[in-house]
């Protein structure tokens, strides 16, 4: 008996790529988040960096 698994996807924002920086320690470059989030506009990357090193400075 064959199973059919369907996936619901969502669009990426900007915190799915904070979350994603986050897993990584913030060890990430521009080049490879860009490359893993192609799909998503510059911007939200951006805003998503911008997120995560206002986090961190408040540590």
């Amino acid at each position: 008996m064959r199973r059919k698994v369907i996936v619901f996807t969502r669009p990426i924002d900007k915190w799915d790529i904070f979350r994603y920086i986050a897993s990584k320690d913030g060890n990430v470059t521009i080049e490879e988040l860009n490359k893993t989030f192609a799909s998503v506009y510059d911007e939200e990357i951006g805003e998503a960096v911008i997120e995560y090193l206002a986090m961190r400075r408040e540590w």
